[in-house]
């Protein structure tokens, strides 16, 4: 499986739980790339999405995306804009939404740029789960779990797992390794 991790605002592939994931993964003969996305601490949304169109091109049946925050919209969208036909085995977003957050308001351009059809992309996407933390100040969860369940995905609820950051507590990430394990287990 060739495993697409994409992270979010004012992180690199070098935060939070990305390089433990990404040395899991690889151990177990899968290929993973954390995408950088350019200017991380002042996101644009097209310049975001060109780097994950760049990176992952067109999902084909060896994809697998894995998003944190920010990173989940701005996938999102650059699957909502793809046309033709692909296929995206799995996706997997921590802490994901899709409306303006209440706390960055630095982040309202951004995402009121992204266009997201939900509806357009879903049957495109054979798993789906999402990573809902019970006490995430920065994305409430709420948000996370109309994500979720606009996408018919499996919720995956952590209590206090705070944003999912290294200054959470999050620099390995087991829980999204088993579940991306029992995943692939069964495919």
């Amino acid at each position: 499986m060739h495993f697409y991790i994409v992270h979010g605002y004012q992180a690199s592939p070098d935060s939070h739980w990305f390089p433990w994931l990404e040395g899991q993964l690889t151990a177990e003969d899968h290929t993973v790339h954390t995408i950088a996305l350019p200017e991380p601490n002042a996101p644009k949304l097209d310049e975001w999405v060109e780097a994950i169109r760049r990176d992952i091109g067109r999902p084909d049946a060896d994809t697998c995306i894995i998003t944190h925050s920010l990173g989940g919209i701005a996938a999102l969208h650059y699957l909502t804009a793809l046309e033709g036909e692909w296929d995206l085995p799995g996706l997997f977003i921590v802490s994901g939404f899709v409306e303006k957050l209440r706390v960055i308001p630095e982040l309202d351009e951004f995402i009121g740029q992204a266009h997201v059809d939900v509806p357009g992309i879903k049957p495109h996407i054979a798993h789906s789960e999402v990573f809902v933390s019970t006490n995430d100040i920065l994305v409430d969860p709420d948000l996370t779990q109309q994500l979720a369940d606009a996408l018919s995905a499996t919720p995956i609820t952590i209590h206090d797992a705070g944003h999912f950051l290294e200054s959470d507590g999050y620099t390995e990430f087991p829980q999204l390794e088993e579940r991306l394990t029992q995943w692939l287990r069964g495919l």
